[in-house]
């Protein structure tokens, strides 16, 4: 994508999540997403997505270690100051850790290995208490603070809603911070998201690995225009609401969604010319939903539609 979006825009075309550089028919818009459906499904995988991580910062009392999270093997001590070595090594030895490293810049702190058996908990408390460290802790588990998926559309800046770095002259970081937020969770594959559309093309490379399935038949949603269960698009615009909310990360395919794991159940209400809105009431299908994300408007307001989807 050319800019920050001030020349192109995300589109379809021959069964492909592509990039359009804009013309006479979409030259007015001026956001990386083609329509409110589109724009709206961001904002609903990324609250489901923030949903998973949002505890993380209410004020709960302070869990237990995490033995996942750290080595089992190994501990941290930074001895006190002037502290006796000869004490050091005795504590050591009843506890029967060995050093195998030192930080002398940082306080001298030592690595220790711990024997087979005892809890890296427990010798952290023994130590803790020893009164002859300032700290005791574990050796904790790094991670990257952000993610980037080998998606080959996202990797040379044409989703830059993703990833703004201000390629092409655009404005760095006029974006979602999607690496930021994929450095916390970038899986939703337990969340069903309904998208109400022209439905899915649920062959597509980048969708079919995250497409939802019913365990009865197998099919991926349902078609409320024929009464079937299926709803392949015929229009294109459901597929790339779609790939906005969960195509496939890091497969190094295509482009990548909020969600690179998801379960996507395609309900097709409106084919690639009109339709009614009373033909929602055979949407049936969307009880086991978690999210429901619709990408049309009825051409005047209705309040059938507006309980509908509020229900």
């Amino acid at each position: 994508m050319v800019g920050n979006g001030a020349e192109c825009a995300p589109g379809f075309e021959n069964g492909n999540l592509i990039c359009h550089r804009s013309g006479s028919e979409t030259e007015r818009c001026r956001h990386p997403f083609l329509s409110l459906g589109v724009r709206a499904s961001w904002v609903l995988l990324l609250a489901c997505l923030a949903g998973l991580t949002s505890r993380a910062n209410e004020a709960t009392p302070k869990p237990p270690l995490d033995l996942s999270r750290f080595r089992a093997d190994r501990i941290l001590i930074n001895p006190k100051q002037g502290v006796s070595l000869e004490k050091l090594r005795q504590l050591h030895s009843r506890n029967q850790c060995a050093v195998i490293g030192h930080f002398r810049a940082l306080g001298n702190v030592q690595v220790l290995r711990l024997p087979q058996g005892p809890p890296a908990r427990g010798l952290i408390s023994n130590y803790a208490a020893s009164a002859l460290v300032d700290y005791a802790e574990p050796d904790y588990l790094v991670r990257t603070a952000s993610a980037f998926p080998n998606d080959p559309r996202f990797l040379d800046g044409t989703l830059w809603g993703l990833n703004n770095a201000g390629q092409n002259g655009g404005k760095a970081n006029a974006d979602i911070d999607a690496p930021e937020a994929w450095g916390l969770v970038r899986s939703a594959s337990n969340i069903i998201v309904a998208v109400l559309d022209t439905g899915v093309r649920y062959s597509h490379e980048d969708l079919s690995a995250n497409m939802w399935g019913n365990s009865a038949d197998g099919s991926h949603g349902t078609n409320a225009l024929t009464g079937t269960t299926d709803p392949n698009d015929d229009s294109g615009h459901g597929t790339l609401v779609a790939g906005v909310i969960g195509a496939s990360g890091n497969n190094g395919t295509g482009v990548v969604g909020a969600a690179w794991q998801a379960q996507i159940m395609a309900c097709k209400f409106v084919d690639s010319l009109v339709n009614w809105v009373s033909v929602l009431t055979n949407l049936s299908t969307l009880d086991g939903s978690s999210v429901f994300t619709n990408g049309e408007l009825p051409y005047q307001p209705s309040r059938f539609y507006r309980a509908w989807l509020t229900r």
